[in-house]
């Protein structure tokens, strides 16, 4: 499938739980993307709390107000489908590309930090 962005599309990286370390391919992705990559940077990234995730999310989609293509992975992924369930900012979004977003709705294999993020939202992303 082929996408389609505007000239001036920023790559707004969205990681997930603990960040996205060094040698990580959404970093490495950041590092060779240049100025046209921006990465999400959330207060706490060990405590994930969803309300605070979604608003600095929103945040910084604010604070670009330029189109954006999200990148997201693992929590991050769970951050922009509450986000884009709650937002009106959507159409700044020109689309998304969510990697291996985590099981928060099983609490055996689940983090107990990462239940704020469940129930997951199911309804189709508008972008």
């Amino acid at each position: 499938m082929a996408i389609h962005l505007s000239p001036d599309t920023l790559v707004l990286s969205v990681p997930g739980w603990q960040s996205s370390p060094p040698g990580h391919w959404q970093t490495i992705w950041e590092q060779n993307g240049g100025p046209s990559f921006v990465r999400v940077e959330q207060r706490d990234w060990e405590n994930a709390d969803l309300a605070s995730w979604v608003s600095v999310l929103d945040d910084s989609l604010a604070r670009l107000r330029r189109p954006v293509l999200l990148l997201a992975h693992s929590l991050g992924a769970l951050t922009v489908v509450h986000w884009a369930s709650a937002s009106r900012r959507v159409t700044q979004v020109e689309g998304a590309f969510l990697v291996a977003p985590p099981d928060v709705e099983c609490s055996v294999r689940c983090p107990s930090c990462l239940h704020s993020f469940s129930p997951i939202p199911r309804d189709i992303l508008p972008f």
